[in-house]
């Protein structure tokens, strides 16, 4: 039962610690250069595997990047549908495709979205 109760303490702090280094500043509006306001918002919108959040960023290749890979990340095609374009929402279906066909392959019993 102790080794349980510090197994779980050495986690909390584990966890405690990787959130804390690693989420990014949430004000990216307060950011006057545009690029590293971009940049930012990309860091931002991948911690919190958010496509809505890829569309505040202004470089459009940037943008269209950040929402491919949060669609393959969950493998899901929803985020997708944030594309601007039916070409680059086509592009990102595909790279999403080829992301969770990869997935099955390597678990054959995951359960995708």
């Amino acid at each position: 039962m102790r080794g349980l109760a510090t197994a779980i303490s050495v986690l909390a702090i584990l966890v405690i610690c990787g959130c804390a280094g690693n989420q990014p500043s949430t004000d990216c509006d307060k950011i006057l250069k545009k690029a590293e306001r971009d940049d930012c918002q990309y860091n931002k919108s991948m911690f919190m595997m958010s496509s809505v959040e890829c569309t505040n960023i202004q470089n459009e290749t940037m943008k269209r990047d950040c929402i491919d890979q949060i669609g393959v990340r969950l493998l899901d095609y929803i985020p997708c549908k944030q594309q601007d374009k039916s070409s680059t929402k086509d592009g990102c279906e595909a790279k999403v495709s080829a992301a969770r066909k990869k997935a099955k392959e390597a678990n054959p019993n995951i359960r995708l979205p």
